[in-house]
């Protein structure tokens, strides 16, 4: 009943949507490209991004196979609440929370590489970043809202190593173990965050996301601001050209296959595919249908001999009706003498037939 992997789908040219929706915010991304979407392609990714504190968006180019995933591109970020940060050797959550009159902008050039090994019951994960920062005032430092930390520009580089076991019927739950470090070279920073991810797939289509992955040595005190806190959210996907739900064919008691009546589609279907056969609720009416249907040939078969009778009587009584079909046939003049049988009352035998003779009186 499901839709088929997105590694099984065949190679086209496609329109691809996903949907990250979470708590406070909303990633939509479009991707065009060609090959088996969101399995095995390449193409051009674009991502706006909408939160509470800051919007924005991605554009960028994307090559995705299994075990690697690599993508370059730019990332504009806009902040509502959130101003430029004077340079300053740390921070804590009073520093970004004071506002100076000016909405922090900025540009992020970001090249990421994104491998995996299947190893044991899951698959060891890797994950690297180079983050290169632009648009940013003259002697103030900017929150990357991506990476979340405080950066002096213009370099980031981040580098996350991680497990990730694969639980349930066709791995659908998966649960990773993350390590992360992140330095920013102007700042002479290097933190480490690690955490708890969990993947769960309800369809292809549809993942259920969750990771927590806190600063365990970080030099700014920024709280939930300085890694990824208790983040949960949904991922949707669509991709055009994809091929229609596979049913699954049951067994019935006719010895042949039947697809299970689930949706209006079967309904259509039921008319117009002969492999469709009705459901079990609807076979004692086909089955009476049959049998009236066969009730009727038998009956238009009688029709048909009775038919046939009246001819044979019609061809019969033409021919009788002919010429001379009163005249009875005159006896062939070699015919044989008629068989006689004897008379109780007479010593002679009596003749029958046509030709008998009737013997004379004794004279006297």
């Amino acid at each position: 009943m499901n839709l088929p992997g997105w590694g099984a789908q065949p190679n086209r040219a496609f329109l691809g949507i996903a949907f990250d929706l979470g708590f406070i915010y909303l990633r939509p991304r479009l991707s065009v490209g060609w090959g088996k979407p969101f399995a095995r392609w390449f193409g051009v990714d674009v991502n706006p991004i909408v939160s509470p504190r800051a919007a924005g968006g991605y554009g960028g180019l994307r090559v995705d196979v299994p075990h690697f995933n690599f993508r370059a591109g730019v990332r504009l970020g806009v902040s509502y609440n959130q101003s430029y940060l004077p340079k300053q050797h740390t921070y804590d959550t009073r520093d970004w929370a004071v506002r100076n009159g000016t909405d922090q902008r900025y540009f992020s050039w970001e090249a990421e590489l994104t491998l995996d090994y299947p190893l044991g019951p899951g698959e060891i994960t890797s994950e690297t970043a180079v983050t290169y920062i632009t648009g940013v005032e003259a002697g103030f430092n900017v929150y990357e809202e991506h990476i979340k930390v405080i950066v002096d520009p213009p370099w980031v580089w981040r580098t996350r190593l991680g497990y990730e076991l694969r639980f349930g019927a066709e791995d659908t739950i998966r649960l990773g173990v993350v390590a992360e470090l992140l330095g920013v070279p102007q700042r002479d920073l290097v933190s480490f965050r690690a955490g708890l991810t969990l993947r769960v797939r309800v369809t292809p289509q549809l993942e259920i996301r969750a990771a927590w992955i806190p600063p365990l040595y970080l030099r700014d005190n920024l709280g939930i601001r300085g890694g990824d806190f208790a983040l949960l959210g949904l991922r949707y996907r669509w991709a055009s050209g994809m091929p229609e739900v596979e049913r699954p064919l049951l067994p019935d008691d006719f010895g042949r296959r039947r697809r299970p009546d689930t949706g209006p589609e079967v309904e259509r279907r039921r008319f117009t595919d002969p492999d469709v056969l009705p459901t079990p609720e609807e076979a004692p009416d086909a089955e009476g249908e049959d049998a009236a249907s066969d009730g009727e040939r038998s009956g238009e078969d009688g029709a048909d001999g009775a038919g046939d009778g009246e001819h044979s009587g019609e061809d019969g009584a033409g021919e009788r009706s002919g010429e001379g079909a009163d005249e009875r046939p005159a006896p062939a003049e070699d015919a044989e003498p008629a068989e006689t049988t004897p008379d109780p009352n007479a010593g002679e035998p009596s003749a029958t037939g046509a030709g008998a003779r009737t013997p004379a009186a004794p004279s006297e």
